[in-house]
């Protein structure tokens, strides 16, 4: 078995050959920063966890990978074949086509594209180019009717469902690299809308109103910065949701009301220091309402 070693490559995706809730197979050829194809003499294979993708893998799309790979020889008789294999890569990056073929393969392959194909894709960059990414995702009258001329209202209308999921990339991206799980990427998007993420950005804490406990806000932060965080960032939001999450144990334990001595027992598990846990206790006290 060959050594681990750090790699990034843009791989364009040929194959999605397993897909669970749990992990990703993801089968690519690498491609330059052009996004032009890179080399015959290999392929890539990633193994990624499902639940931090921010979009559905398939074919024609451009990722970046980025961590430990493992490169492997396979002898087939006078043609040598290498694989680069990825598992649980440090990131995993969906890049929008910015180059007419990879726009038109990413078009005419994708399956949220219905009823568009090679040749109006090819005619849709001829006419536009990458203006065409804002024109699907921020577009104005004009835009709509520019795009009139070459296509029909129903091939419009699904150019812009189709667009609908990668909309948000940008998000979806940052939540990724913070390990938010993809089922509460999706909620955030779809129920709360893109002035939930920038709050979640400001405090992360906030999802714990997403389902997420205060120890898993804890391994997010820990992962993006290091077990020395809490020294420097968010330390009232941090006091604050210890707080919230004892309150939310103790109804979880059937209880009705609480005693600030219990409440106190239940928060050391989060908040560890007596400081914190009594600023938590002075704010509720002035914080009638928390939920």
């Amino acid at each position: 078995m060959s050594e681990l070693t750090q790699a990034s490559e843009l791989v364009r995706v040929t194959q999605v050959p397993f897909r669970n809730s749990k992990a990703t197979v993801i089968r690519g050829v690498p491609v330059r920063e052009d996004q032009t194809f890179a080399s015959a003499n290999y392929n890539v294979s990633i193994v990624a966890n499902s639940e931090y993708l921010p979009v559905d893998p398939t074919p024609g799309q451009i990722w970046r990978v980025a961590g430990h790979k493992r490169t492997y020889v396979y002898d087939h008789g006078k043609i040598k074949a290498q694989e680069h294999q990825y598992r649980k890569p440090d990131t995993l990056e969906f890049y929008l086509p910015d180059t007419g073929e990879t726009f038109i393969q990413f078009i005419s392959d994708d399956k949220a594209f219905k009823g568009i194909g090679n040749r109006k894709a090819r005619q849709l960059w001829a006419r536009f180019g990458e203006d065409i990414h804002r024109m699907l995702t921020a577009g104005t009258r004009n835009d709509f009717n520019a795009l009139s001329e070459l296509l029909s209202t129903q091939s419009i209308q699904a150019l812009h469902a189709g667009y609908e999921k990668y909309a948000n990339l940008r998000h979806t991206t940052w939540m990724s690299k913070a390990r938010i799980p993809h089922a509460v990427q999706k909620r955030i998007l779809k129920y709360h809308g893109l002035g939930t993420v920038e709050a979640i950005k400001s405090d992360p804490y906030k999802l714990l109103h997403f389902g997420l406990s205060f120890k898993d806000v804890e391994s997010i932060l820990n992962h993006r910065f290091g077990h020395a965080w809490q020294q420097k960032r968010y330390p009232k939001e941090r006091i604050q949701a210890g707080m919230i999450q004892a309150l939310n144990d103790r109804m979880h334990d059937g209880s009705t009301w609480v005693k600030a001595s219990q409440l106190l027992t239940r928060a050391s598990d989060y908040l560890k220091s007596y400081p914190d846990r009594e600023a938590g206790i002075e704010w509720l006290n002035e914080s009638p309402r928390i939920f």
